[in-house]
């Protein structure tokens, strides 16, 4: 792969805050316009990193960046370490703000299961630099470095704001199927099952091999039949749920099967 050059000028929608913004002259929100005359920075405002460097321009911060995918972003990420930090506490803290370290976990959880291993090579490469980048210049979260989930979660920031809507508008691959419902007897369509515990000294021994042999035959995918002769009290009660905590657990069967 060929060196690339990467020039970006870095604003509230970039790897920075509103905050964070530094510059000799106020900020106009007017990107640095071009002209027949080049922009000549300040000697003393260009901080650099190998190849890479920074310097501050109308309110805007140039970013230079030159090199394979890990190089433009060990430039990246050391050059702005402080601005990549007060960017991730800022999405942190609104999304909870009275828990960002908790909200920035299940952030590098959701990004980690969903994101990350779906990004090409060369932007996981770029990004493990500016990780890498800013942990050597010191960036950290919660008394740690910085990591590669940590920028891709920022990267990914806006992408976890449309989840929901995204998700809406995915099909399931359900879409058209048909499928049996339970109908109550009473055509409302919810279910009334009741659930009775009775300790095992209620159930007589006979009785209680019964329940356990229908629970065998439901495990094996069998039918069981003669549910009503287990019935205690009411004969609506039938088949074993479940045999849990020393009790035998009945429910009723007040509902069929429907299409």
């Amino acid at each position: 792969m060929s060196a690339r050059l990467g020039v970006f000028a870095i604003a509230v929608l970039g790897m920075l805050t509103a905050a964070t913004l530094h510059a000799a002259t106020p900020f106009t929100g007017v990107p640095p316009a071009s002209s027949s005359t080049p922009y000549v920075p300040d000697p003393a405002s260009i901080t650099r990193e190998g190849p890479g460097y920074r310097y501050p321009q109308s309110g805007w911060i140039v970013l230079h960046t030159e090199g394979e995918p890990y190089d433009r972003g060990y430039q990246h990420g050391k050059l702005l370490a402080a601005e990549i930090v007060e960017n991730l506490k800022s999405i942190a803290a609104f999304r909870s703000p009275k828990a960002p370290a908790e909200a920035w976990r299940d952030m590098r959880t959701l990004v980690g299961a969903l994101f990350l291993r779906r990004y090409d090579a060369e932007y996981l490469e770029e990004m493990k630099g500016i990780a890498d980048g800013a942990a050597h210049a010191g960036a950290k979260f919660e008394n740690r470095p910085l990591d590669l989930v940590d920028i891709v979660a920022l990267n990914s920031n806006i992408e976890v704001d449309f989840l929901d809507s995204g998700l809406e508008a995915t099909p399931t691959g359900l879409e058209g199927r048909r499928f049996r419902e339970r109908l109550c007897r009473d055509g409302s369509g919810h279910s009334r099952r009741r659930h009775r515990v009775w300790p095992h000294h209620h159930v007589s021994p006979v009785c209680r091999a019964a329940l356990q042999r229908v629970a065998r035959h439901q495990a094996q995918g069998r039918a069981s039949h003669g549910f009503s002769n287990l019935s205690r009290r009411n004969h609506e009660w039938v088949g074993l749920l479940h045999e849990r905590r020393g009790a035998v657990v009945l429910g009723d069967d007040d509902c069929a099967d429907t299409v």
